[in-house]
This record gives structure tokens, C-alpha cells and sequence, in this order.
């Protein structure tokens, strides 16, 4: 956080500039990227320590909603449309992923997106494969495929992450449409969303 805190001024600025914007400023400093097809706004770009003490303009304090263990939730959908029910596909609807493993919930998280997530075959995707045999055939699978970009094709080890953003955006696109047709205000967050507190 040290790094956050020396760079409080450039944040404020940055937060500055965008309450002084108008509409069209801010949309151009707004973005939807091609890999995973997140929207991105100044906001996105915040670190959280510094998200949470941003307010509405008008002053009203908002809370950030967050799609808890997002990754695993999507992969596990995935999983059991590809396997049918197992292990991992109980263990993920039943209770909190990251309780299963004997670290701490930011460290198993951190193995977790490292087992699913990087090149090759490394010691953090071998034990979420003994622990989950299922989960560690359907990385393989996916990691066999070829699929593209724009028409360029991805290097096989970012399919998994292609294919969880993408289906992590389309679910958030829903929830969007939800609230702006509840009329309800929001600020999105990849797999969370910022409201009014009250």
C-alpha cells in the first residue's frame, strides 16, 4: 500500500479530472478490450485501496458487490457442462473453494488462477488436478484448442483466461442491464459493482 500512498496525488487527479469531464469526455476515456472483453473505465484502473474511499458526486457513500470466488464459479459451470457433476463442481456450490486448500484464502486463491491460468504443466495446476481430477482435464482440454482473436490465434495457455473473462463479462453485461433497468446507479468493476449504500 506504501506505493498507493505516494501516488495519492496522482490518483486524486485522475479522479479530479473525471468529475470535471463531460459525458463524451468520459466515454472516450472508456474502453471494452478485445481478450477478455472487459469494460474498462478510469475506475477499473484504481486500486482497491483506493476504490473504497471513492463516493458517488453527489456525496453518497457506495459499497462494492462482488461476484465471490468469480473464476472458480465459471470454471465450475464449465466443468460440469463438459463432465457432469463432480468433486469440484460439488465442492464450489457447496462452500467456499479456497477453505480446501491448507493456505490461507489470498494464497490458495493466487494458486488456484496459477494452476488454471499459466504455461504448461506447473506444480500448482498438478495439485488442483489430484484435488480435482476433473477440473485438471478440463484445463487440459481447453489448453488443446485452437481458438482466435481477431483472427490471430492464441497461444494455447491463455484459453482458459480468454474464455473465463469472456463468460465473466457476459454475465456482468446481464447484471448491468439489470440494475439500469431498476434504475439503479453503478459503477462496474470487472467482476464486481459499486452502489449507492443506502
Amino acid at each position: 500500500k506504501k506505493q498507493y500512498l505516494e501516488q495519492a496525488d496522482y490518483y486524486l487527479e485522475y479522479i479530479n479530472r473525471w468529475n470535471s469531464s463531460t459525458r463524451t469526455e468520459k466515454m472516450s476515456m472508456c474502453s471494452v478490450d478485445s481478450f477478455g472483453n472487459r469494460f474498462h473505465s478510469p475506475f477499473t484502473f484504481l486500486p482497491s485501496f483506493v476504490r473504497k474511499y471513492v463516493v458517488a458526486k453527489d456525496l453518497t457513500e457506495m459499497v462494492c458487490l462482488d461476484l465471490k470466488q468469480s473464476q472458480p464459479t465459471i470454471s465450475a459451470k464449465m466443468v460440469y457442462d463438459k463432465f457432469g457433476e463432480n468433486e469440484f463442481t460439488k465442492t464450489v456450490s457447496s462452500e467456499y473453494l479456497y477453505d480446501r486448500f491448507p493456505y490461507t484464502s489470498s494464497i490458495a486463491k493466487k494458486k488456484f488462477l496459477i494452476g488454471i491460468f499459466s504455461k504448461g504443466s506447473n506444480a500448482h495446476y498438478k495439485e488442483l488436478s489430484v484435488l480435482f481430477p476433473d477440473l485438471g482435464r478440463f484445463i487440459r482440454s481447453i489448453k488443446k484448442m485452437d481458438l482466435y482473436r481477431g483472427g490471430t490465434k492464441l497461444p494455447k495457455y491463455k484459453n482458459t483466461s480468454y474464455l473465463l473473462q469472456r463468460e465473466e463479462s457476459k454475465i456482468f453485461r446481464l447484471i448491468w442491464k439489470k440494475l439500469l433497468d431498476a434504475n439503479i446507479r453503478f459503477i462496474n468493476v470487472h467482476d464486481a459493482v459499486y452502489v449507492d449504500k443506502y
